[in-house]
Parts: C-alpha cells; structure tokens; sequence
C-alpha cells in the first residue's frame, strides 16, 4: 500500500510541477502557475500524513513506510532546486529566455557544486531523521521502532557517501581531457623535428645515439672499427701534407706562419 502512495506522490509531483510551468509560460498567467508551483509541498504532507495514520492504526511496518519517510526528505531538500531547474528551462524553451547554464564539470567549480548539492543532501537527511524520530514518539510501537531507527542509520549512511564525494571532488578535482586530436598534432609535431635533427647530421632518435654523419670522417671510420693504417696518406683535412705518412708532420704543415 505504502509504495503505491508514494508512487502516487511522485507522479503528482511532476503533474502538479508540469501544470504550473504550464499556466506559467503556455497561459501566461504567471501568477495562477506560480500559486500550483506553491502546492508542491502539500503532496509531501499528504503522504507524510498518510503514513502516520497506517502506522497508528496498526498497520505493519515495511519497507514502504521507512521510504515515505526517506522520501519525504528528499523532496524537502531538493523540492526548490528541481522546480527552480524546471522553471529556468521551462523559461527557456516556451518563454524564449536564454538557456540555463549548466553545472561546472571540471576543477574547484565543480568541487563548490558538489558541496551545495551536499547542503541540500544535508537538509533531506535532517528532515528524514527528524520525522522517524517523531513517528517514533507518535506510533510507540516496538517493531515501527526499529524500523524508524533503520531509516535514521540509512539517512545518515547517504549523508555519509555524499561527503565523500564532495570531499573527493576538492581533493582531486578532476580535470578536463585532452582532444586526441591535439595529442596527434603534438605527436607529429614531434617526429617532424626528429626527422630534420637527424637529416642535418644532428643523431638518430630511435638508437638515442648521434649519427654517423655528425662525427668527422676519422671518427666515424673508428666507429666502423677502420684502423688507422687503412686511413687516406696526408690527408690534408687532418693538417697534414699530402703524400706524408700518417703522424709525420712538417714546418711546411703550419701553413703561412712561416
């Protein structure tokens, strides 16, 4: 019985949030949709009222009656934020005001967000454990006892995972992602100045070592393991004389000075 009502409740709640929205912008009679508006709130009482009264009259309690209650917080705690969200796009699509901005997805934005999201969280969880506790008192029954005092643990549990997320959000905020077109275009950047390094001689980037080409010709003959005797005679790149012996050098090697 108790899930049909609240099924009931939340299907009015939309019907009743619709129907104001609708008055508000489709009508225009901005006063009439936001009086519907202020009968959001009834719907909670209403139910609220039908729980204590099943309980009183000896009803058995369940599942059902302790997410009333858990219920009935979050409409509480939340009831302004989603019907201001439905407002600002009812605003937008039938009464041609800019769109709503959307919530910060990224960095401490998105930290701050989460934290007043955990506000409203907070309240939901206040109103959840006060009305168990009330019941409580009203019912004095045994067995809705402890099933008042499970949904109050089940609220604070809630309460509990929503701080750790906020707090997860502000100690690592998260950040946006890379386009991997950007890290393509970083990627070839980065292999166009490897190929030119190593077509002007610089090195080669895949051995990590420098060319042979960047060595001078007697280096690069060691490095193929040349020895010295199969080297060219005099080569006058070395400063020596052609036709000299290799390790021979002359006065006439010192060129003009004399």
């Amino acid at each position: 019985m108790m899930v049909g009502l609240i099924l009931a409740a939340e299907v009015a709640f939309w019907v009743v949030l619709a129907s104001g929205l609708a008055v508000r912008y489709l009508l225009r009679m901005r006063r009439l949709g936001g009086v519907l508006l202020m009968g959001v709130p009834l719907i909670d009482v209403l139910l609220l009222t039908a729980t204590a009264i099943d309980l009183r009259g000896g009803g058995e309690m369940s599942a059902g009656h302790g997410l009333a209650v858990l219920y009935l917080g979050f409409t509480v705690g939340y009831g302004h934020y989603l019907v201001t969200w439905a407002d600002g796009h009812a605003a937008h699509r039938l009464g041609g005001a800019a769109r709503p901005a959307k919530p910060p997805r990224y960095g401490m934005a998105r930290a701050r967000h989460e934290w007043r999201l955990w506000r409203m969280t907070l309240v939901s969880v206040l109103i959840a454990v006060v009305v168990a506790q009330l019941l409580r008192w009203f019912i004095s029954e045994p067995e809705a006892d402890r099933g008042m005092v499970a949904v109050q643990f089940a609220a604070l549990r809630v309460l509990g995972i929503h701080t750790l997320i906020a707090a997860a959000y502000t100690i690592w905020p998260k950040r946006p992602k890379r386009p991997k077109q950007a890290e393509r275009t970083d990627e070839s950047a980065l292999s166009e100045i490897a190929g030119g390094f190593v077509e002007s001689g610089g090195g080669s980037p895949r051995a990590g070592r420098p060319s042979a080409g960047a060595f001078p010709p007697r280096a690069a003959d060691a490095a193929r393991g040349v020895g010295r005797s199969q080297w060219p005679v005099g080569d006058a790149e070395f400063g020596g004389s052609a036709g000299a012996q290799p390790g021979v050098w002359r006065r006439s090697d010192a060129g003009g000075g004399g």
